[in-house]
């Protein structure tokens, strides 16, 4: 098919050519030559204008896609780099105008990886063009809480120093401060304490940071919590206590600790049972006397209707058992 200026131009040629009987018959075969090889120009010309390239700084849309797909293979390449502790490739591709703040298919980021890795010298580079160092990966948590979790003393100052966000919670409510107090950094504790973290957050399932210190056997974080105004008998979901925690776990020293500073001694958790009940049960006979010593009730007894001395006798341990005697203890089923 034609075009339709072409069509047009060949119908003025086809006019053209029914008036020629008073020329010769070469001169006329040249002539239509000549417009054959004119009308072939004119096509091409035409064809080549319907599919010029768009105009300069306008990619098509296949230079488009390819482009996206190298800007997305930059980024990761980023994200790995800072993980790795190669820092001239993170320079590199920092010069080259990669997205700081770019984030893998767990959204975490180059940032939140040279926290946890403790890789400090990234960490600066990235603060220094701009990294937000607030975002959260897909679980909630922050650059704050991995440094924190990994014990990272020195980058969690640059962090908090950069506006790290102290009592950020993540997706299961866990802080920064959970994460140093359940895992036993004390440089940490004091560090987010000093800059504000909240005490007594909790997470999902209830748990302070007091109560995950006490539960892990960390007495001196335990310490400085309670120095910080932990509150001492804040239960979690299942209503225990720190002071259960450190009763069923044997850590004597927490137990007197947190009877020193107002626990409970006599709460009880859902299942009825007390700290004194949990320690008879592991056979932590030092506890046991503790907790009798600080005004525990010998007899209190879960819904199963068990007591201290039950869960002794039934475990084999005869030396609570005898402890628990000694001070009224009875079986369940004669407490009236």
């Amino acid at each position: 098919m034609f075009p339709s200026s072409l069509h047009n131009h060949a119908l003025l040629l086809d006019t053209s050519f029914s008036n020629t009987s008073s020329v010769n018959q070469p001169t006329l075969n040249m002539r239509r030559l000549n417009f054959v090889f004119l009308l072939v120009l004119a096509h091409q010309s035409i064809s080549c204008s319907t599919t010029s390239p768009p105009p300069d700084g306008i990619p098509t849309p296949e230079e488009t896609t390819i482009s996206e797909l190298e800007a997305r293979d930059l980024e990761l390449d980023l994200v790995e780099a800072s993980r790795n502790g190669e820092i001239s490739r993170v320079r590199e591709l920092i010069r080259r105008g990669v997205n700081v703040d770019a984030y893998n298919n767990e959204g975490e980021t180059s940032l939140m990886h040279a926290a946890f890795q403790g890789h400090t010298d990234i960490m600066k580079i990235l603060l220094e063009n701009e990294a937000d160092v607030n975002i959260q990966d897909n679980n909630g948590e922050t650059s704050l809480m991995h440094a924190s979790f990994q014990g990272h003393t020195d980058i969690v100052k640059i962090l908090l120093e950069n506006g790290a966000d102290v009592n950020i919670q993540a997706n299961n409510g866990e802080t920064s401060l959970m994460a140093a107090a359940e895992n036993g950094y004390t440089d940490i504790v004091k560090t987010l304490l000093e800059n504000g973290a909240d005490v007594n957050l909790q997470n999902k399932y209830g748990e302070t940071s007091l109560i995950l210190a006490a539960m892990e056997g960390h007495t001196e974080i335990v310490k400085i919590l309670l120095e910080n105004k932990a509150d001492v008998n804040k239960q979690d979901i299942y209503g225990s206590t720190s002071l259960m925690y450190a009763a069923r776990n044997g850590y004597t020293n927490i137990v007197k600790i947190l009877l020193e500073n107002g626990a409970n001694v006599n709460s009880k958790k859902n299942t009825g049972d007390t700290s004194l009940i949990w320690a008879a049960w592991r056979g932590y006979t030092n506890i046991v006397r503790t907790l009798l010593e600080n005004g525990a009730d010998v007899n209190l007894q879960n819904k199963y209707d068990r007591t201290a001395l039950d869960w002794a006798i039934s475990e084999g341990y005869s030396q609570t058992a005898e402890v628990l005697r000694e001070n009224g203890a009875k079986r369940g089923s004669d407490v009236e």
